[in-house]
This record gives C-alpha cells, sequence and structure tokens, in this order.
C-alpha cells in the first residue's frame, strides 16, 4: 500500500449524547456533542501523531466524518456511524486542521466528506463554509 488514509465511523462513545457510537436516536441528528468537537478532532490528530511518532507510519489523509450526511446511522442499527449537519462539519474541519498542525502533522491532508452517494457528496461541499472547504486537500 502507498496511500494511509485515516478515518473515523463514529467519534468515541463519551463523547456523544447518548454515548451509543452506532447514531443518534433518529439517525437524522447529529450525536457528537457540541462541546466535543474540538475534542474529536485533537483525537483523530493523536491517533495519527501516535502512528508517525510511534509506528512510524504517516497517513496521508485524516477524514473525520464518514457518510456524515446519510441519517441511517441509527442507535439501534448495530454498526458504527455518526450523523453530522453541515453546520458541524463546517464547525469540525478547521479545528482538524489546527489540531493536526499543532501536533507537528501540518503535511497531513483532510480527506471530507466520504459520502455513500454523489449526490451526497455534492450536496456536502457545496453546503460547507468557505473556511471548512479551505482546509479539505
Amino acid at each position: 500500500a502507498n496511500n494511509f488514509d485515516l478515518f473515523s465511523n463514529s467519534p468515541v462513545w463519551w463523547a456523544l449524547y447518548n454515548h451509543n457510537p452506532c447514531g443518534s436516536p433518529t439517525g437524522s441528528t447529529d450525536n457528537l456533542q457540541s462541546w466535543n468537537y474540538a475534542n474529536h478532532a485533537l483525537y483523530m490528530a493523536s491517533v495519527a501523531a501516535y502512528f508517525k511518532d510511534e509506528l512510524d507510519l504517516t497517513f496521508d489523509y485524516v477524514e473525520a466524518f464518514n457518510e456524515p450526511i446519510a441519517d441511517w446511522w441509527t442507535a439501534s442499527n448495530g454498526q458504527e456511524g455518526c450523523h453530522f449537519d453541515h453546520d458541524t462539519q463546517s464547525t469540525v474541519l478547521p479545528m482538524l486542521r489546527d489540531a493536526l498542525n499543532g501536533l507537528g502533522l501540518s503535511d497531513t491532508k483532510i480527506a471530507s466528506s466520504d459520502e455513500s452517494l454523489y449526490t451526497m457528496a455534492r450536496d456536502t461541499l457545496q453546503a460547507l463554509t468557505d473556511e471548512a472547504k479551505a482546509v479539505i486537500d
């Protein structure tokens, strides 16, 4: 393999409103606690830094969200996933850039948003703020 991407299916359980990494009760609402946005970004950056420093493996891209606009990530579905509204993504992406930079990973790129359908990806990209778009590689 010559390209390594780090991504998250869901933030860690303790950062979620319902402490369930499978999703929110409805699947169409954010489950990441707003006061943990920066913690999720720092967690992702810390994992990337650990792999680089301890295992000599550098991730080319870090992606904080996996299929974030989908509404099928419900607490009862049995698979990890997390819905993120466009506004939330727009807030977290610059935080991820800052966290990566702060841990000496300024060369690590940010990928976003890995949607399951082309139309979702297009709509998400169009809905992100200019500040969020500026940190996506």
